[in-house]
């Protein structure tokens, strides 16, 4: 009989425990990768730190307050705000026909070409109610300054406190155009450019805070406060003296708007926010999920961190030389964190708010330079019986230099159209020159140039109907 083929007995676990142990020779090998590559970032974090503030930039939350222009207590007029937005509390629209401030339809859009007899009346009576606060505002016109104390504590939640005081100094704004308005209409000139000044007054004290939202509510005060004088130029003819002292006004206030307070104190707080996560992760077992997945690794921390530190640092390097360069370098951060975002996820997040806040920040400055252009225009109307033919005419009687396009560097653009009125724009968002069409399509949306019509002098009136 043939010898029968001995058979080995099988070992079925021999492969499992093989891999098994491969499976922990690959994680020993992850974690040692992951903290190489931890301290790695660590390192250059440090050296990055250390860099950034030898330049004499703040880093942390509190080297950026700090960092602002110290003043006394009594030269504060951060109080007076607080103290007007308590009274315009308690002085709420009632009525629904306020003109701006009301929720009826037909009260609302309608200055300066339309006016309705009855939601003027109301408004007069709205504002004749808010007047102490409107002196309280005046006041404010005496600080150098006017800080708003803002309390961040909380790293993971820094639009709590803001929110609602933006909320309430938006309202207060709107009561103070409200005031402007109706004194431009009245030919109280004085009184006009005072609650310009007010209004301006209400922005810088938002674009103090190192906080990218009080900097974008910041600029809508600031194009309400701009708006104001082309409106009111649409329904009659202003003094030299006015004109002279808004375009002073509107100027100095464009000399000190920038993006660098708001672009510092958002890097404090995402280093903040990044340092809170990593105090909330504590330190994980050698072998855990955690230690090995990226998102909650110490190495995706700290790499983070360094993303965030350089991704910021870019832009307010940016924001030290021009506005265009700064549009330039947002939209080329936004393209790279596309690029990249599996390994920078928290810039990623970050940068589209932050390219489309640097376009808001670009419109609402070629709005401010193109009044300044309108105010002079005006002003050259006055001295010889017509607008200038191109804005270089303006230089250097009634302008320093030709203000530039915030969106290409280049000068802003003015048009003369056949019913004899001036056009002075920018070639806005879209970088593209559309010939001066400053009006949105169908009334809806944005119109693609940003800029204002300055109407020849026999065609400037306000239709007031029942």
């Amino acid at each position: 009989m043939a010898d029968q083929p001995s058979s080995r007995p099988k070992r079925p676990f021999r492969w499992l425990l093989r891999g098994f142990l491969a499976l922990v020779v690959l994680a020993l090998l992850a974690v040692c990768v992951l903290a190489v590559m931890g301290k790695v970032a660590e390192s250059r974090w440090e050296k990055l730190a250390a860099e950034i503030r030898a330049s004499g930039q703040p880093l942390t939350l509190e080297e950026v307050l700090a960092s602002r222009p110290s003043i006394a207590p009594e030269e504060d007029g951060g109080p007076i705000i607080h103290a007007a937005l308590e009274k315009i509390q308690e002085l709420e629209v009632s009525q629904k026909d306020v003109f701006i401030l009301g929720v009826e339809v037909e009260c609302r859009f309608e200055f300066p070409e339309r006016l309705n007899a009855r939601c003027l009346k109301s408004t007069r009576e709205y504002l004749g109610a808010n007047a102490p606060v409107f002196s309280l505002l005046d006041q404010l016109l005496e600080k150098p300054l006017a800080y708003l104390h803002i309390p961040y504590k909380d790293p993971m939640d820094i639009s709590g406190p803001v929110l609602p005081l933006i909320s309430r100094l938006r309202f207060l704004s709107k009561a103070v155009y409200l005031d402007g308005a109706l004194a431009g209409m009245d030919g109280d000139d004085q009184h006009m450019v005072r609650d310009v000044r007010v209004m301006l007054r209400l922005s810088q004290s938002l674009y103090d805070e190192p906080v990218l939202l009080t900097h974008l509510v910041g600029t809508a005060i600031d194009a309400m406060a701009v708006r104001l004088v082309p409106d009111l130029l649409q329904i009659r003819v202003f003094p030299d003296s006015a004109l002279a002292e808004l375009q002073d006004v509107i100027d100095r206030q464009i000399a000190s708007r920038s993006m660098r307070m708001a672009l510092l104190g958002e890097r404090a707080h995402a280093l903040n926010f990044l340092s809170a996560i990593r105090s909330m992760s504590g330190k994980a077992p050698l072998l855990s999920w955690d230690t090995l997945v990226p998102w909650y690794s110490a190495w995706y921390l700290s790499q983070s961190r360094v993303d965030i530190m350089l991704y910021y640092s870019r832009l307010i390097a940016a924001a030290e030389t021009s506005p265009h360069a700064l549009l330039a370098k947002a939209r080329a951060e936004e393209k790279r964190s596309k690029k990249w975002r599996f390994l920078s996820t928290f810039v990623s997040i970050t940068a589209p708010s932050i390219s489309n806040a640097v376009r808001l920040h670009l419109r609402s400055l070629a709005e401010s330079r193109c009044v300044i252009a309108i105010l002079a225009s005006e002003r050259y109307r006055l001295a010889n019986g017509a607008f200038p033919q191109d804005l270089s005419d303006l230089v250097p009687a009634f302008l320093d230099a030709l203000p530039a396009d915030p969106f290409d560097g280049k000068p802003l653009r003015l048009k003369h159209e056949d019913d004899g009125a001036l056009v002075i724009y920018s070639i806005g968002e879209n970088e593209t020159d559309d010939g001066g069409s400053i009006n949105p399509p169908q009334g809806r949306g944005r119109a693609p140039d940003v800029g204002f019509r300055l109407l020849p002098p026999e065609r400037r009136s306000a239709v007031l109907v029942e």
